[in-house]
């Protein structure tokens, strides 16, 4: 049997490049050699020990590689050597959720006899359905994004987002901005809400209409007025602090969908004005990860050319220096750091 590298973590911080048997391949399954996958903060989480799935475990799950192999049952057309996306958060196919098309939910992900994860890995076996096509003008780096950039569309259509709509989104970081991108796709106008003046001007070079910051909700409001002319449409939430999520259901305007997609301090709790939500008919609802369809769209989209990706890849860096990528707390500067296995 053939070999792989691959970065095992078997505690937290605690983090090997290991040799490997290369997966089996089941019957409905294609085995992909990995070419770029991301780090999110979901992998961080992993590191740290804040997050606990097992031990040890291959992380990574923002990938994109070469198809190597096919199983036999598989009855896609797909040839080894095709440039793909991996979805490779894997639902169970077997729940509620799973089966009424909200895989995003799943009762038992991470639970059962599930592959989980693996794209630090150099080769890794998905099901047939985990495998998305990519154009050949998508780079590796860039497609292993897919991911991400499914997540912000799910947001939106959480939102109903439509054409001319205009959008907040608190926070800068990188999920915020991917909001950005994928929002000025979609033609909407867009704003942006973040403490710090290197994201704030970054968010401008991406499409947003306006930047700003205040702890005021008055000047706030103005900042919206003046750019929107208008209160939001749209408010999304990416920034993890329950003042963020105060100051954007304040800012909401009447019938505004406001968006939690940012994961906050386990209990948060917060303060709402009940009857602001009822007199103005605000929707506040959540965002939790993404669908098959929407990592579909976001597949079709970047090798459209309609998403570009390219800006969010701040630094790609090669397996072995895995540990030390995980360990750096990002700066304001760095959107997506990518791990090459090629």
């Amino acid at each position: 049997m053939g070999k792989m590298r691959a970065a095992v973590l078997i505690g937290p911080g605690k983090m090997e490049i290991q040799e490997r048997d290369l997966p089996e391949v089941l019957p409905n399954e294609v085995l992909v050699n990995v070419k770029a996958c991301g780090i999110c903060s979901f992998e961080r989480r992993l590191y740290t020990g804040d997050k606990k799935i097992g031990y040890p475990v291959v992380p990574g799950h923002e990938a994109s590689g070469i198809v190597a192999e096919v199983g036999a049952a598989v009855r896609r057309p797909i040839k080894i050597g095709t440039r793909v996306a991996l979805d490779l958060l894997n639902r169970c196919g077997e729940c509620e959720y799973c089966r009424t098309g909200r895989g995003n939910l799943c009762k038992y992900m991470y639970k059962g006899n599930t592959n989980l994860l693996g794209g630090f890995g150099q080769y890794v076996s998905v099901p047939s359905e985990q495998v998305f096509e990519i154009d050949d003008s998508v780079s590796f780096e860039e497609a292993a994004l897919t991911e991400p950039i499914s997540c912000a569309i799910h947001s939106l259509r959480e939102a109903k987002a439509q054409f001319t709509d205009a959008m907040l989104v608190y926070g800068a970081g990188p999920m915020g901005m991917l909001h950005v991108i994928v929002g000025k796709a979609m033609g909407l106008e867009v704003g942006v809400v973040d403490p710090d003046p290197v994201r704030r001007e970054k968010a401008i070079e991406l499409g947003a209409r306006f930047a700003a910051w205040s702890d005021l909700d008055v000047e706030l409001n103005q900042a919206v007025k003046e750019g929107f002319g208008i209160a939001p449409d749209i408010v999304i939430v990416t920034a993890p602090a329950v003042q963020a999520a105060l100051s954007a259901i304040a800012v909401a305007g009447n019938n505004s969908r406001v968006v939690l997609f940012g994961m906050f301090p386990k209990g948060a709790a917060m303060p709402i004005d009940l009857n602001k939500i009822h007199y103005s008919e605000i929707q506040v609802m959540g965002s939790s990860s993404r669908t098959p369809h929407d990592f579909h769209l976001a597949v079709e989209a970047m090798s459209a050319g309609i998403v570009d990706a390219r800006p969010m890849v701040s630094k790609v860096v090669a397996l072995d220096d895995i540990h030390g990528a995980l360990s750096e707390t990002p700066s304001a500067e760095v959107m997506r750091v990518i791990v090459s296995l090629d």
